[in-house]
């Protein structure tokens, strides 16, 4: 990607290996519109090559809805829930139609999960600091996250809000020394 051809290309996809590259419209290049947090944190795979990081990303997307589910499923009532309960739980995540075109697409969607679940579950037990710090890096990942900040001012839960913020306004300013002012 250093050549500044964009990742989604005919060509690209096609040396990459991936199938239906060749009906990929073309058109204008538009800037990459993921936020930057992530894409720097994905920069280790752009070392393994299209194909490869393809499948490291697919296997790490699977592993974090495993986890998202057990994280799910723990959350729940304890009294009521046994083993059984997280396979069939996995297998509907993994098996449902939009998580598999989610899988094949490379999209940030299970990644996204971990945070959301787990601020989901620490907001259910009253940990304000841990929901904002959650939900703020999962904004860096997804910027719709960020819809959440009305749910919780309108529930009159504004430390959540001010967590949230504040760890957004961190990592922001984390990554300004990577890439300056002009990104």
């Amino acid at each position: 990607m250093s050549t500044g051809e964009s990742p989604y290309a005919p060509e690209r996809l096609a040396r990459a290996g991936l199938r239906h590259a060749q009906r990929a419209a073309p058109g204008p290049v538009h800037p990459n519109l993921n936020a930057l947090f992530p894409s720097l944190l994905l920069i280790p795979l752009t070392r393994l090559g299209m194909a490869r990081s393809y499948i490291v990303w697919s296997l790490c997307s699977v592993l974090a809805a495993l986890v998202s589910g057990w994280m799910l499923w723990r959350a729940v009532d304890r009294q009521r829930r046994n083993d059984p309960e997280l396979v069939w739980l996995w297998i509907a995540l993994l098996a449902y139609d939009q998580a598999h075109t989610a899988l094949m697409l490379g999209q940030v969607t299970f990644v996204t999960m971990i945070p959301v679940v787990g601020a989901w579950a620490a907001a259910r037990r009253g940990l304000d600091r841990i929901t904002g710090i959650l939900l703020g890096l999962a904004v860096h990942v997804k910027l719709f996250v960020a819809l959440l900040v009305v749910f919780f001012a309108v529930r009159r839960r504004l430390r959540v809000v001010a967590w949230m913020t504040g760890s957004i306004a961190v990592i922001v300013v984390m990554t300004l020394p990577l890439v300056g002012m002009r990104s």
